[in-house]
């Protein structure tokens, strides 16, 4: 075998690195992974290993924090916001949107409550980001909204 046969064999064309800046931290690290059959093979680049833990999970099981709002009946706001307990499969995004959006909560909600369970399928439930008080009648001369905040609710 020639010299630029062995070349040939050892440059393996399913190797490729990608570049990704790290967000776990504020630093915002540069890292090149190295990714050979869809397997990170290498990480450089990171300060910490949580950057090397970011890397692998980002190109092989990506996952985000869903954030959106519900809607609310009786409360002091229409909507309260929302969010994903832990970050959820990339794929499985449209489908906890789609849920959320068709939810519908009676007030009083109260900060961490979950307002949907298992969200699409993913074991990780959504909660509210905040507390969302009952509205209890408005002012007579100016029509203003009163509510009643209860501690737990703060």
């Amino acid at each position: 075998m020639s010299a630029e046969m062995d070349t040939a064999v050892i440059t393996d064309k399913t190797k490729e690195i990608r570049e990704l800046t790290c967000i776990v931290c504020p630093v915002g690290c540069s890292l090149q992974a190295t990714i050979e059959d869809g397997n990170v093979l290498d990480v450089e680049g990171n300060s910490c290993k949580r950057g090397r833990e970011y890397a692998v999970d980002e190109l092989c099981a990506p996952k985000r924090t869903v954030t959106s709002t519900v809607r609310v009946e009786g409360g002091f706001l229409p909507l309260v916001p929302v969010r994903t307990a832990a970050p959820i499969p990339k794929e499985k995004i449209d489908q906890a949107l789609f849920e959320v959006a068709k939810a519908t909560l009676e007030a009083p909600v109260r900060i961490h409550q979950v307002i949907i369970a298992d969200v699409a399928g993913t074991g990780v439930d959504v909660i509210a980001s905040r507390s969302m008080p009952k509205t209890v009648g408005t002012y007579p001369a100016s029509g203003a909204k009163t509510v009643l905040v209860h501690d737990a609710c703060v």
